[in-house]
């Protein structure tokens, strides 16, 4: 391997990293201290934007783009939800989502593909410390529903597939959900792995 590029804007390190479906744009999150979220255009290697947030963000997960983006992501801190677009000239926007006053300790985050009735669409979901699930509509950047108790113990991973829902709790259970057309998400108990 040569080394290319050498990306350089955090001053504290890197918790992720996470690189476009098209292959153009990497997203480096910076760890605890740092608090930094940068956008990387690869092939040439420069900085797109780099921004400090407030908060640090323990999750990220693409979304797919809209007619006006070039991309858009969605990040996930203990105490917020935020959806990210990179526009025209490189502007980055952010939208807050809303969710209910209860809903804090908030810890992963995952995009489903496409989904038939009662959604729609894809969506968003995040963990919690408590092991519950929330449900957000990236597109009209709303809250949706919240399941309790998915799982026993924290949440912390939510992956995404085709057809179904892998999670992780700091107990260290695997559980998978099957995603059935037409019926809301985690009607049925899932199917431990682990």
């Amino acid at each position: 391997f040569r080394k290319k590029f050498e990306l350089r804007s955090h001053k504290q390190g890197v918790n992720t990293l996470l690189f476009s479906s098209c292959g153009e744009f990497l997203i480096s999150q910076g760890n605890e201290v740092d608090k930094t979220l940068a956008i990387w255009h690869l092939p040439t290697g420069q900085l797109v934007k780099s921004t400090q947030c407030q908060m640090y963000y323990s999750g990220i997960s693409l979304l797919e783009n809209d007619s006006e983006s070039k991309l858009m992501f969605a990040t996930v801190g203990r105490e917020a939800f935020r959806l990210w677009k990179v526009c025209g000239a490189h502007e980055l926007l952010f939208f807050d989502v809303e969710l209910p006053e209860a809903e804090l300790n908030l810890t992963s985050i995952s995009v489903t593909p496409a989904l038939s009735e009662p959604y729609n669409s894809s969506v968003v979901l995040i963990g919690t410390e408590e092991g519950d699930v929330i449900i957000c509509d990236p597109e009209s950047v709303q809250f949706l529903a919240k399941v309790n108790r998915v799982m026993t113990k924290e949440i912390t991973l939510i992956d995404c597939r085709k057809n179904a829902i892998i999670l992780a709790d700091a107990a260290g259970n695997l559980v998978r959900h099957i995603i059935e057309e037409g019926k809301p998400l985690f009607t049925e108990p899932g199917t431990v792995l682990i």
